[in-house]
């Protein structure tokens, strides 16, 4: 075993919370009203519907091989080496994903918030900050996971409270203007965040009663879905849809008009804070499901030596991928759903689950039949 650490199943609700809302929260709101208009808010919560879906296809792997993670359960369902070609492409997904929510960290900082600072300089800073703490192991990521939780929600209902002042529900209008065929793709934008929830399959041997898990992780599918709901239907009901859309980071920007009586004000400095702790979280998540998938592929006894390398590449890919910011939200918002939702995040999942149960089954009456 690469990791001795073990979680239960509420770190592991944490863990789907922090796999994907922390990058999540500050950029669904532009882009769902971007493409659905005032229907962006449905837009995700049609999202969070296709989200729990996933969870279910994922709980099917806790339930059925709760002691085996997807490398393993690809390698039965497949053989050896098509297994492995099926972790190689993992090991590429979760690589490129996590330089991509690099880039996204710096890019936020250096457009809203310190403009002045290099890019380099987040980049690098909460890169190796990440890498530190997966030399930590699964345990520490756990409980680092339950101590900005309460933090992130705290801060999260008082931008939404506090902004009610200046809303405008008329902005919310009536189903019947929606254009569906528009407001299904926009749903697939945030459903591409919820399918990042195909990391915990990796986790699976780590868990204390893993057949129990899948109730917590659509749980927290909900709690995402809940947080990314409130957060557009604020967004919208504050600035209105067409203003929303043009907001790179609408959350951002609701902390930044919250002023009661001169004396509550600059809350974006806090929404700021909590927010960079949440994206260190999920960098170091995905970052260390990196190490660990990449050490099973080939073997290795530990994962440690593969951090610092993985380290500079991803600082070196976050660079590469984007020549700025309006090519990092083209893509996430076109070819990121596509691209994820199909191959990596279902595709390719439940192909292995299919293959997987029918060759358990197959198993299963070969052993009565000579029993």
């Amino acid at each position: 075993m690469l990791e001795k650490g073990r979680i239960g199943n509420y770190q592991l609700f944490l863990l789907v919370l922090f796999i994907i809302l922390p990058t999540a929260i500050l950029f669904v709101p532009a882009v769902t009203t971007a493409v659905a208009q005032e229907g962006g808010w449905l837009a995700t919560a049609l999202a969070s519907g296709v989200g729990m879906v996933i969870a279910s296809l994922f709980g099917a792997y806790f339930r059925f091989f709760p002691e085996q993670n997807l490398l393993e359960i690809s390698s039965m369902a497949l053989g050896k080496w098509l297994g492995r070609i099926v972790g190689l492409g993992y090991i590429w997904f979760l690589f490129q994903t996590n330089a991509i929510i690099i880039r996204e960290f710096g890019e936020f900082l250096t457009t809203a918030v310190m403009p002045e600072t290099p890019l380099s300089v987040f980049i690098i800073s909460i890169t190796l900050l990440s890498a530190w703490a997966v030399y930590q192991g699964l345990e520490v990521i756990g409980r680092m996971n339950e101590f900005v939780f309460p933090l992130l929600t705290l801060a999260t209902l008082i931008v939404i409270v506090l902004v009610l002042r200046e809303a405008e529900f008329s902005r919310l209008s009536p189903l019947t203007v929606f254009n569906w065929k528009s407001l299904l793709a926009a749903s697939m934008i945030p459903a591409s965040w919820m399918g990042e929830i195909v990391l915990v399959t990796l986790f699976i041997p780590f868990v204390y009663q893993a057949q129990k898990s899948w109730p917590w992780m659509v749980a927290g599918i909900m709690v995402v879905g809940a947080f990314l709901l409130a957060i557009t239907m604020a967004a919208i009901v504050v600035f209105g849809h067409a203003e929303a859309s043009r907001l790179m980071f609408p959350t951002y920007s609701l902390a930044r008009i919250i002023s009661i009586s001169n004396i509550i004000e600059r809350m974006e400095s806090l929404v700021m804070a909590v927010w960079v702790a949440g994206v260190f979280l999920k960098i170091t998540i995905w970052f260390y499901a990196l190490v660990l998938l990449t050490a099973q592929t080939f073997g290795l006894k530990t994962y440690k030596p593969l951090i610092l390398p993985y380290a500079f590449a991803q600082i070196a890919l976050s660079f590469w991928l984007f020549k700025n910011i309006t090519g990092l939200f083209q893509f996430i918002s076109t070819t990121w759903p596509v691209y994820s939702i199909s191959t990596f995040e279902v595709g390719i999942p439940l192909l292995i689950l299919v293959i997987a149960l029918i060759r358990r089954r197959g198993r299963e009456g070969s052993a009565k039949n000579q029993a």
